[in-house]
């Protein structure tokens, strides 16, 4: 999944006569991504006396999400006898569930079983900003930027290979790995601000990010019955979280003004 979402306010200019003005300006943008992949494999042989058999089985996932989400207001104008608020939000959700089955019978036997799957929240951004504007509220004034990342993986690969009395050969191989990883920019900020400044009852610039990984992976491989039995089971998981959480007062040529609260810029990550 792929896609931008923008919600912008450019060039605009409100009255500004207090019983003219709007009672609150909201700049919205939110996106929503949900994958859910669910891949199963299975294979089965069986052969008689003298013969061989051969069983394997693959499953393989890759699921990706990208893109931006912005709100944003520039070289504005505003009065809101209420709130200004500027609110980007990404909720961004990846499962995967991928299974391998490989059995075998006979008197010689080899059995493959492998599952791979990657996923990845990466090259997405989410940010709410305001640049060479001036704006008064009564209300907050506030420049939010939330992003969520979720990823749960669970993938596995099973082989066994059985064989009857006087089996003289069994060699089995699992093997199961999963590459789960999170790239988000989260940024709010308010910059450049022009003329009379920016006035609120309290002004907050927050941006926030929460990441959760969680990945089960296992390779199970067994072999009975034969004179020589070979059994090999590998499985690998790597879980990587790269972000970057920003907020910020920036390039202020007039005033910032909290009127009764607080003037409130804070960052914060959860991973």
């Amino acid at each position: 999944i792929t896609g931008n979402t923008q919600s912008t306010m450019t060039r605009v200019t409100t009255s500004s006569e207090a019983n003219a003005s709007p009672d609150n300006i909201l700049v919205l943008a939110t996106r929503e991504n949900l994958v859910n992949a669910t891949c199963v494999s299975a294979a089965i042989s069986s052969s008689g006396a003298d013969k061989l058999a051969l069983s394997g089985g693959g499953t393989g996932a890759e699921n990706t999400i990208s893109g931006s989400t912005e709100a944003s207001m520039s070289d504005s104008d505003l009065r809101a006898r209420g709130n200004l608020s500027l609110q980007a939000s990404d909720t961004s959700k990846i499962g995967a569930v991928l299974p391998s089955f490989a059995v075998g019978s006979g008197a010689q036997g080899i059995g493959i079983g492998v599952a791979v799957a990657t996923n990845e929240i990466s090259d997405a951004s989410t940010s709410s900003f305001i640049t060479r504007s001036n704006a008064h509220a009564d209300g907050v004034v506030s420049v939010l930027a939330t992003a969520t990342q979720e990823i749960k993986a669970y993938v596995g690969s099973i082989a066994a290979l059985i064989s009857p009395a006087g089996g003289t050969l069994s060699a089995v191989g699992s093997g199961a790995h999963v590459f789960n990883d999170i790239a988000m920019s989260v940024k709010a900020e308010i910059s450049n601000v022009t003329k009379s400044g920016l006035i609120g009852s309290a002004v907050q610039v927050l941006a926030s990010d929460t990441s959760v990984l969680s990945a089960a992976c296992w390779g199970v491989a067994a072999s009975f019955g034969s004179t020589d039995n070979f059994s090999v089971g590998v499985s690998l998981a790597r879980n990587t979280v790269e972000n970057e959480v920003a907020a910020g007062l920036r390039g202020m040529t007039a005033i910032v003004e909290s009127r009764t609260g607080n003037i409130e810029v804070r960052s914060q990550e959860n991973a």
